[in-house]
């Protein structure tokens, strides 16, 4: 075979996005779930995706993640721990990890300890990674939270050229509740929609909840829509996904609205936050729209400015004739 005849099989141009491609893979982290992944050629997954545990202020929990390698190759991770604090969009659910654990010094991160420094995965199988976790007798009632990290890397080693570390990871969320004066407390800061009068469904309700307390919420409940001509009832449940609304943070939740029939409709909240031990957090707050066809709405529009005219016509024909009667028969 030629060398023209090779250029035309290889195409140096695809050889480089490949090439370029597989390195941007390679150097993207792992977000925190639960599904198998695979970056780097590593493919691992970890279970539980969150654990949340009460405790008492000088208390010790035992914990584990469980590992498993579906890869045939045997592969060695680094356990590691992070706090991790809530996005400042309220849009978003992905958390904000500290690196350092200078950003939060007394933070969850410095309660937790593993027993080995690095655990290796068999091709093929799973281990338990143990850890404790000491609770400081000085630790602020509340909530706390981190995440429990495999990695790929040494968490001590460093990038020399670059002065960071690069690895893969994947890790479970780790939810703990210090008892003792504990504030729960959280409000509604916006339940609209995008518009108040529709043609036609679906309607987009937005719903943003806020956490003034000092211990993470999960918002559960339903939002009802009436047909105030009808009196027709809709209900939808709200958070599904058990998202949760963190310490200092504000959450938006997006719900669709479907067949809800026309004419003016009421939507109310039937909503309220349950935290960990058990505080229900009432959330109330209402909205109205209308939905009306634009074909209905023209059609009424033309019939109204029809009878309009027609009345305004019935009057001067009227008055005309009252008009063209003699003075002597309309006095009589």
């Amino acid at each position: 075979m030629g060398a023209a005849s090779l250029r035309r099989i290889v195409n140096p141009s695809k050889v480089q996005s490949l090439i370029f491609g597989a390195l941007i893979v390679a150097l993207l982290p792992i977000s925190v779930q639960a599904a198998p992944q695979s970056v780097s050629g590593l493919s691992l997954s970890v279970s539980p995706p969150k654990n949340e545990v009460t405790l008492n202020p000088g208390d010790s929990y035992s914990g584990s993640v469980h590992v498993v390698n579906p890869s045939t190759v045997a592969s060695t991770v680094h356990p590691l721990v992070r706090d991790f604090t809530p996005s400042t969009d309220p849009s978003s659910s992905a958390p904000k990890f500290l690196e350092n654990i200078t950003d939060n010094p007394s933070g969850l991160a410095t309660w937790v300890t593993f027993k080995d420094s690095s655990v290796t995965v068999p091709g093929s199988g799973n281990v338990e990674v143990p850890y404790t976790l000491t609770v400081p007798s000085t630790a602020g009632s509340g909530g706390h939270y981190g995440a429990i990290f495999v990695s790929t890397q040494n968490p001590d080693a460093k990038n020399a050229a670059q002065g960071v570390a690069i690895s893969a990871r994947i890790g479970s969320l780790l939810l703990v509740t210090v008892s003792g004066d504990i504030k729960a407390s959280g409000s509604i800061t916006s339940f609209t929609t995008d518009k108040t009068l529709y043609q036609k469904g679906p309607v987009t309700l937005t719903v943003t909840l806020k956490n003034d307390g000092s211990i993470h919420y999960y918002p559960t409940g339903s939002i009802t829509v009436t047909n105030r001509i009808t009196q027709n009832k809709q209900t939808v449940s709200f958070n599904k996904d058990h998202s949760a609304v963190l310490p200092g943070s504000s959450r938006t939740f997006k719900i669709t609205l479907d067949n809800l029939g026309y004419g003016p409709l009421a939507i109310s909240s039937d909503v309220e936050g349950v935290t960990p031990n058990g505080i229900h957090i009432p959330f109330t707050a209402s909205a109205t729209i209308w939905v009306l066809p634009l074909l209905y709405v023209g059609a009424f529009l033309i019939a109204f400015l029809l009878l309009l005219a027609l009345f305004r016509a019935w009057l001067i024909a009227h008055d005309r004739k009252v008009l063209s009667k003699p003075s002597s028969t309309r006095k009589k």
